[in-house]
This record gives C-alpha cells, sequence and structure tokens, in this order.
C-alpha cells in the first residue's frame, strides 16, 4: 500500500515538474521576431495597444528593447491578445503598424 502511495506521489511530481518546465509560458507576453522566433517576457501594459506606435519588451534574461512594428512580426500578451505588424501603404512615414488580431 505504501508503494502504491509512494509511487502516485512521484508521478505528481513529475507532472508538476513537467508542466513548470515545459507549459510555463502559455501564459506570459511574448513577440515574434523577424526570423519567427517567440521570445518570451513581459510587455509594459500602460499604454493603448490599440494605438501603439511601440512596445517596450523585456526577455525573462531581463533585456529590455523597445519594438516598433518595423522590428517585429508581432506580439501577444498573456491574456490570448494577439498584434501582428502589417504594412499600410497609405502611411509612408510609419510604413508599418500593429493590428490586432483578437
Amino acid at each position: 500500500m505504501k508503494i502504491n502511495k509512494l509511487l502516485a506521489a512521484a508521478i505528481c511530481c513529475f507532472f508538476a515538474t513537467s508542466y513548470w518546465t515545459f507549459g510555463q509560458d502559455v501564459n506570459q507576453d511574448y513577440i515574434i521576431n523577424q526570423e519567427d522566433h517567440k521570445i518570451y517576457g513581459t510587455i509594459k501594459k500602460s499604454f493603448d495597444f490599440n494605438k501603439a506606435n511601440s512596445i517596450p519588451f523585456i526577455t525573462n534574461e531581463g533585456i529590455k528593447t523597445r519594438y516598433t512594428p518595423n522590428d517585429i512580426k508581432g506580439f501577444g500578451l498573456a491574456n490570448g491578445r494577439q498584434f501582428k505588424s502589417r504594412h499600410l501603404p497609405e502611411k509612408e512615414e510609419e510604413g508599418f503598424v500593429f493590428f490586432k488580431l483578437y
């Protein structure tokens, strides 16, 4: 009986550790760089994303960068909202802007 409980506890620990190791990026902000790689970190949310010309981003390693739509292909927020960089020919001075997907 003790072996079954010990085995069950070990399995629970394994799955909890696996979730923490591999599933932790699910609820994080991220950017998508020009090479289509997601880089996880934190996007400061103290401004209107619908009108943002740039976003402040801090990687999980602590590197701070400000990205414009020309710099990245898009970004996503921990709450599920996603934004993509799109070219607007009528906005020659800006070139690219962030569009909210959902």
